[in-house]
């Protein structure tokens, strides 16, 4: 019982991981996506404040801060709506990967 186990070397867990990305690209391309537009989403609030900033500054008037005021609110919420999809897209991947790697394993383990 001292022999040594087989250890998987890097490219082997690459093309593994890869196999694994391909079975469901579906699923991969809209966590990207939906990543991706939360995070463009999170950009719009500072830089609304900014110009928020910038018109207070400037002398601008209540009506326009309260415009800018409300941007900020909606993409923060836009941000979290996204996130939250990606999130839930996210995990239905990863149950389903790690289904394909527990049954995999079973049928090589009874093979």
């Amino acid at each position: 019982m001292t022999a040594v186990l087989p250890i998987a070397g890097q490219r082997q867990v690459v093309r593994a991981a890869l196999r694994l990305l391909a079975a469901d690209r579906r699923a991969v391309t809209v966590v990207l996506v939906l990543s991706s537009l939360a995070a463009v989403a999170g950009l719009g609030g500072p830089w609304l404040l900014g110009r928020v900033v910038d018109t207070v500054a400037a002398g601008g008037g209540a009506g326009t801060v309260d415009r800018l005021a409300l941007a900020v609110l909606g993409c923060a919420i836009a941000q979290t709506l996204l996130s939250r999809q990606a999130l839930g897209v996210a995990y239905r991947f990863g149950e389903r990967t790690a289904a394909r790697i527990r049954e995999d394993f079973l049928r090589r383990a009874l093979a």
